[in-house]
This record gives C-alpha cells, sequence and structure tokens, in this order.
C-alpha cells in the first residue's frame, strides 16, 4: 500500500516537473542578469553589486549570458559596456550617474573625483577602457571631453541645490 502511495506521488511529482517549461541560456536577453526579460539599468547595477561578492567562477555561473564584450569572462567591463550601450538607447540615462544606481549623488562626485587624482598621478593604467569610457560618458558633465574636478563640482553643485528644493 505505501510503495503504490509513493509511486503515485513520484510519477505526479516527474508528470509536474515535466510540464514545467525548461529556460535555457538561449531564452534569457543577453545582459538581462536579473531574467526579467528586460535589459536596463537594474541588471547593470546587480552585475555591479555581486561582482565584489562571489569568485569569478560563481559569478560566471550567475551570469553567463551577460558577457557583452564577449571575451569568454564575466566582470566589470561587461557591466560598464552594457550601462554604455544601454546610455546610447535610453531617455531616462542620468548624466553624472557614474555607478548606474539611478541617482546622481555624493558618491558618484567621490568616483569621479578618484579617478581624476589616479589620471593626474598614476595615469589611467588600473582603468579599463570600459571603465574609462563610463566615466566620459557619463562623468564628462561641461563637455570637455574630461571628467574632473569641475565636472565632480558641478554635480555637487546640483546635488545641493537639488537637496534644497526637497527640503522646503
Amino acid at each position: 500500500m505505501k510503495k503504490t502511495k509513493l509511486l503515485t506521488l513520484l510519477s505526479a511529482c516527474v508528470l509536474a516537473v515535466s510540464a514545467v517549461p525548461v529556460c535555457t541560456n538561449a531564452d534569457i536577453l543577453k545582459g538581462d542578469a536579473n531574467q526579467d526579460g528586460v535589459v536596463d539599468n537594474l541588471d547593470v547595477k546587480l552585475i555591479f553589486d555581486l561582482y565584489d561578492e562571489c569568485s569569478d567562477e560563481e559569478y560566471e555561473a550567475m551570469f553567463p549570458h551577460c558577457d557583452i564584450n564577449e571575451d569568454g569572462i564575466v566582470n566589470y567591463d561587461d557591466a560598464y559596456m552594457l550601462a554604455i550601450q544601454l546610455a546610447d538607447i535610453s531617455s531616462d540615462t542620468i548624466k553624472g550617474d557614474i555607478n548606474h544606481d539611478g541617482l546622481v549623488d555624493c558618491v558618484d562626485v567621490s568616483l569621479i573625483l578618484s579617478y581624476y587624482v589616479d589620471c593626474s598621478t598614476v595615469g589611467t593604467d588600473k582603468y579599463s577602457e570600459a571603465e574609462i569610457q563610463n566615466f566620459l560618458v557619463y562623468g564628462d558633465i561641461n563637455g570637455d571631453g574630461h571628467s574632473t574636478v569641475v565636472d565632480a563640482s558641478m554635480i555637487l553643485q546640483r546635488y545641493s541645490e537639488n537637496s534644497r528644493i526637497s527640503q522646503d
């Protein structure tokens, strides 16, 4: 009797599992890290956020469909490239949002200042081409072709003006 119930339950489970559609990597959009069917800044943020928390192997296993530059490795370069691609097609891209969290704030200013200091003292060797592009696309507020203290100052000014308006 117990064997019959167990066999019936096992058969029902097998049938239920076989009825579930299988999702393959081919079904996932390239760059869709959260697999919600839309490639957007949430995907960029997820790739950035989890990169520091995982080993390279875990990271690549989690995001095999996020190798944007197709170099066989999923890393920050891919997140930056995805952000840049989204900037080209998205109307809601915010100039000054270096870390792509949807906000232009003091964190972005700090990133620009760190980048500027590095470029001024040791050069850009520690930055990948995608990271440099990110600073040029999002950090060049005044349009002079560089991401500098002037751009950081402009962001701070805009940030402080917006903070005063929201407090009133």
